[in-house]
């Protein structure tokens, strides 16, 4: 894996956040990233930044009110995915449940 490659590895999966503006945000990144083609991880921090600092300065441009709100929907998408996960629990042990009353052992 390329340098570059694996720097803008290291941003994308540190980003807390993939909304619409992450992704052209990252998009816009990884084009600028492309150009130095020939440098090193090293030569690359150097360059744009630790990818830590380069999410910071991001979300200091940021309207906070839309950080919230992306914030908030994760979250009740979080919220969501577990109580479905739990009915499709619930459901298959009541599946379980009235496949052993139907047919007794």
């Amino acid at each position: 894996m390329k340098d570059n490659e694996r720097y803008f590895r290291d941003i994308k999966k540190t980003f807390p956040l993939n909304g619409k503006r992450e992704m052209i945000y990252l998009n816009h990144l990884k084009e600028q990233i492309n150009e130095y083609d020939n440098y090193t991880y090293n030569e690359l921090v150097s360059e744009f930044g630790n990818p830590v600092d380069i999410i910071v300065s991001y979300y200091k441009t940021v309207d906070p009110d839309y950080l919230l709100q992306q914030i908030n929907i994760q979250h009740y998408i979080k919220i969501g995915s577990f109580v479905l996960v739990i009915l499709m629990i619930i459901l298959v042990l009541y599946q379980i449940y009235l496949l052993l009353k139907v047919t007794p052992l």
